[in-house]
Order: C-alpha cells, then sequence, then structure tokens
C-alpha cells in the first residue's frame, strides 16, 4: 500500500469528510461576489479572469484539525505520497516533498520524510494519537512506511513490533504526554508490554529528535519472532518510591492526585535526607511491586565522583514480576536515575530474563 501513495502522480484527499458518504466538495465558502477583470499580458487584452474576497481569516493549523488528519490509516499516504490536493471546507491545499501551499497563496513549510530534522521517533510520536476503529491495526496501518524507511534509510535493518533491531534502546525509552497514567483508546493487549503501542494512546519518546543519546548498558538484547525481549543484564530490586519533590530534573509537577504516575525513587523509605534520592519514576499503572532494569546511560552525562552527583545519567525500564515466574517480567514504566546511584548497579551480576 505504501508503494502505491509514493508512485502515485496525485493523490486527492477529501480531508475536510467526516467520512465516505461526504465526498470532496463542501458547499461552504465561496463568496457570491465576483469581479471581472482583464488579462493584459504585456499590456495587449487577452480575455478576463474572476477575483473574489475572501471573507474568513486564515487559519494555519486547520488542516492540522481535519478528520482525515486523525485518522491512523490515512498516516502512511499523508508522508508517503509525492503530491496531494486537500479539499478542506471553504478551501483547497496543496502539498508535495517540498512544498506546500494553501488557496489564498500562503506557503507552509510542511514536514517531509526528507527532512533530516524529523526522525522515526519523531513521527511515530504524532502517529500514536491517531485515532483507529480497531486497535489491533496500530502496527498494521504503519506496514508500508516501514517498508519505505527500510528501503531508504534503515538499510540492513529490521523492524519488529514498530522497533528497529539497530535502535532497540531508544525504541524502549517511551513514556506518557502527562503526569497521568495512559488512558487507552481501546483494547490493546496483543501487544508486547514494552512495546510503544501496547498502551493504546499517545506516548513520546525520550528522545524523539536526536541521534542516540545513550551507551546500551546491557551484554544483549534481542527481539524475537513471538514478541519476547530476551535480555542479559542488571536488575536491581530493594528500591522504594513515594510521591515527593524530586530535584535535577526536568520533571516540576507533584501532587496528591492518584492518577499522577510520578514518584521518586528511594534507598531508604523511612529517611527523607536528600541524598536518599535515587531519581524519577514514571509509572505507566499502579503496580505493588517491581524491578529496575539498567537500560542505558547518558553520553552527555557530565564527569565527577558518581556517589555525588546528582544530575541524571542513567535510564532504566521498571518492571513486574511475573507470578509464578522466575525470569519473566512485564514492563510498567520508565525511570531515570541520578549518577549518584551507580555503584548500586556495580556489584551486581547480569542476569538471563524476559520482558512479555
Amino acid at each position: 500500500m505504501g508503494t502505491i501513495y509514493k508512485k502515485a502522480t496525485l493523490v486527492i484527499a477529501a480531508a475536510g469528510a467526516n467520512d465516505s458518504t461526504e465526498g470532496l466538495f463542501i458547499t461552504e465558502g465561496a463568496s457570491t461576489t465576483r469581479m471581472q477583470l482583464p488579462y493584459l499580458p504585456n499590456g495587449v487584452p487577452h480575455g478576463y479572469f474572476n477575483m473574489s474576497p475572501v471573507q474568513r481569516p486564515y487559519e494555519p493549523l486547520l488542516l492540522d484539525k481535519s478528520p482525515l488528519r486523525q485518522r491512523a490509516w490515512a498516516f502512511q499516504e499523508w508522508y508517503l505520497a509525492r503530491r496531494i490536493v486537500f479539499f478542506m471546507p471553504q478551501t483547497v491545499q496543496w502539498k508535495c516533498i517540498t512544498e506546500e501551499w494553501q488557496e489564498e497563496v500562503c506557503k507552509i513549510y510542511p514536514w517531509s520524510l526528507h527532512d533530516d530534522r524529523y526522525s522515526w521517533y519523531t513521527l511515530i510520536e504524532e502517529y500514536s494519537s491517531r485515532k483507529f476503529t480497531f486497535e489491533s491495526d496500530r502496527l498494521i496501518a504503519l506496514e508500508g512506511f516501514i517498508q519505505d524507511r527500510a528501503n531508504t534509510t534503515k538499510q540492513g535493518d529490521r523492524c519488529m513490533f514498530g522497533t528497529w533491531e539497530n535502535e532497540i534502546v531508544r525504541g524502549l525509552i517511551w513514556r506518557f504526554p502527562s503526569m497521568e497514567y495512559g488512558v487507552s483508546h481501546g483494547s490493546a493487549t496483543t501487544f508486547a508490554s514494552w512495546c510503544w503501542a501496547a498502551p493504546g494512546c499517545e506516548i513520546r519518546f525520550w528522545f524523539g529528535g536526536v541521534d542516540d543519546p545513550c551507551y546500551l548498558l546491557p551484554e544483549s538484547i534481542k527481539m524475537t519472532e513471538s514478541g519476547t525481549l530476551d535480555v542479559r543484564g542488571t536488575l536491581l530490586e530493594n528500591l522504594y518510591r513515594r510521591r515527593d519533590f524530586c530535584f535535577c530534573c526536568d520533571v516540576d509537577h507533584w501532587g496528591d492526585d492518584p492518577t499522577d504516575s510520578a514518584r521518586c525513587l528511594i534507598r531508604d523509605h523511612t529517611a527523607r535526607r536528600a541524598d536518599n534520592r535515587l531519581g524519577i519514576a514514571l509509572f505507566d499503572r499502579p503496580v505493588e511491586d517491581f524491578t529496575c532494569f539498567l537500560l542505558a546511560k547518558d553520553k552527555d552525562a557530565g564527569p565527577g565522583n558518581e556517589e555525588e552527583n546528582y544530575e541524571i545519567g542513567y535510564y532504566v525500564l521498571l518492571l513486574e514480576p511475573i507470578p509464578d515466574t522466575l525470569k519473566q517480567f512485564k514492563r510498567v514504566g520508565i525511570a531515570m536515575l541520578f549518577l549518584s546511584a551507580g555503584p548500586l548497579f556495580a556489584n551486581q551480576k547480569q542476569k538471563d530474563f524476559q520482558i512479555l
């Protein structure tokens, strides 16, 4: 399907229609006032042309708010097509690979798959907010786009469950846009817990628009065809959490709302000293028990004595043990740890386990 849109000479989109019954041409809009003016190329009369006044203000986000823009299945055609004409109430808009024009001869600078500023992760952030009739389509509706990326910028790499094998760390470090637990648009339980499609709602990658910012710390991490992550890495248990102010991080929203997902990770639940804080955790949902999986270290983390450094330096997945198993977990969140937490991992042995 992606190839069809990419090789099409022109795609015509009924962007303003709520469904397939409304068609392209919405009767709102055009002014009834007409002015006929002579056409004078090089000062020589050559027929006439008509003009009418614009009776509405220009709305630069009109197309972004269109019904078609909210549909997940339209994502591929929106970005893969080389040329699209969008029909909206009261206006028509043109988009090609390099330019975008609105009917009032107002130039817009569109997103382009050929613009290096926009990574795979930036586009997936947008895609995750789109609407689905069936949540099971959340990855299927990306297949054409994935194939196009594999043939161009991702040669030699493989995408499984919406995550590129050669960039698996970046694909795992996702969170919800707000400090509240994610609210699913529907049932998306068919996806593995570590997959960004699993919650069925809008997500954000921690490093959406930048180069790989981390050192991979697990000895090995591999995606399987069944959707399981086979991992050999470091696990850290016996940490605690509490709703508290956490300094030295960019999260400044703390409160008593039980839907808030942010918690401060601490060493000792009985102490409230500043050096007791290890970092901030963002939980996907409420849990009773959790384990920390050391995933990556920030390349930009400053030097110095880690025991006294409260700069964010480590990224971990928060895992919930699966009952009646010893080596299987499900993802329940993500955390950022201070460099001062480094010694806690120093003497931990790498273990074999699975994330389902």
